[in-house]
């Protein structure tokens, strides 16, 4: 699609604002003739962050805001 739109004779600016994409990534594209892929890992809960029993993590996570239960707490670890 992009290939085609820049063949039609469209700007950069033009295609990355039709296509709600960077003019970066419209560059790479063009360059490439890939589509740029993209991986992100899951961050993780604020329990798997922590390696301390139940009481301590919720003690931990109370300090940062957290608004659960306890019980839930003790389930999940």
């Amino acid at each position: 699609m992009i290939r085609s739109m820049k063949d039609q004779g469209l700007s950069i600016s033009e295609i990355s604002g039709r296509l709600g994409i960077s003019k970066t990534t419209v560059r790479k594209y063009l360059k490439s003739g890939k589509v740029p892929q993209y991986h992100r890992d899951p961050a993780g809960s604020m329990i798997d962050q922590h390696n301390l029993s139940a009481v301590r993590i919720y003690e931990e996570l109370r300090k940062k805001g957290f608004k659960g239960l306890y019980s839930l707490v003790k389930q999940y670890r």
